[in-house]
């Protein structure tokens, strides 16, 4: 019996080997790609929901997914921001009206209160600092977060002087009474007015209404001179009480000026 000879290039002796068993899984998947799984409850194909699109279409849905987050996230600092903003216009209408009244434990109250706006403004400039490293945010989004965190400083300083027009108030032997009360209840309510304004206009994005903020503080600023005029030249206010009432009035002036800057 002859052996076959067998050649370099004659492959048709060679032992057969079979396959590794990755490679048949392998082509198992490569049948059934593309074949969209059976519901049985809903009787139809449940496709996933990248499958069948292109590098292009999956790009554009990822960044979309991007553009929601980041709005999200921007919509949630925006509440937040305004949220402190009309709790601190509340903590220096609740301080003038303690000066008005000689409430005491209202005043006390609003010292009380600063604590809870010191976290959430410390909290905020967290929430910041994490939205520039998450988003790395350029234009109108660098923008956008760069006024929030002065903004936060300027709202943090509102509620310090609150705490100041409280400190005061308890100081007092009584309440002002006669032209300094009427003009007090005026600029500050004219102040909080003005600090509402201002965080509605940031709120809506209105630059109409946030230019209107400007004459108003000029206006108050008239108001604050004449006050100070009398109080220094009024003898039947004694000097003690006339640096509380000083100090009061000034402080209402600064948050005419951080409404202004908002």
């Amino acid at each position: 019996m002859r052996r076959a000879v067998r050649g370099h290039g004659d492959r048709s002796q060679l032992p057969h080997r079979a396959p590794a068993l990755h490679v048949h899984q392998r082509r198992a998947q490569g049948r059934h790609q593309g074949v969209p799984r059976l519901d049985p409850e809903r009787r139809r194909a449940v496709h996933h929901p990248r499958e069948g699109l292109r590098p292009r279409q999956i790009g554009h849905l990822l960044v979309s997914h991007y553009e929601q987050r980041l709005a999200n996230d921007k919509a949630a600092i925006r509440n937040r921001i305004v949220t402190l903003g009309r709790q601190c216009a509340g903590a220096v209408e609740r301080a003038t009206t303690a000066t008005l009244e000689g409430d005491r434990p209202k005043a006390y109250r609003v010292v009380l209160d600063d604590l809870p706006i010191n976290r959430e403004s410390r909290s905020i400039d967290k929430a910041c600092h994490a939205f520039v490293a998450r988003h790395l945010p350029s234009a109108a989004h660098l923008r956008f977060v760069s006024s929030v965190m002065r903004m936060n400083i300027e709202l943090e300083r509102v509620g310090d002087y609150a705490v100041s027009i409280a400190r005061h108030a308890v100081q007092l032997d009584e309440p002002p009474h006669g032209h300094i009360a009427e003009e007090m209840k005026a600029l500050g309510r004219r102040a909080k007015e003005m600090l509402d304004d201002a965080l509605s206009a940031f709120e809506s994005g209105d630059a109409e209404l946030a230019r209107e903020t400007k004459p108003v503080a000029k206006a108050m600023q008239h108001g604050f001179d004449a006050v100070f005029e009398q109080l220094t030249t009024d003898e039947s206010i004694s000097r003690r009480r006339g640096a509380h009432l000083f100090a009061i009035f000034n402080k209402l002036e600064r948050v005419a000026d951080q409404a202004k800057n908002i």
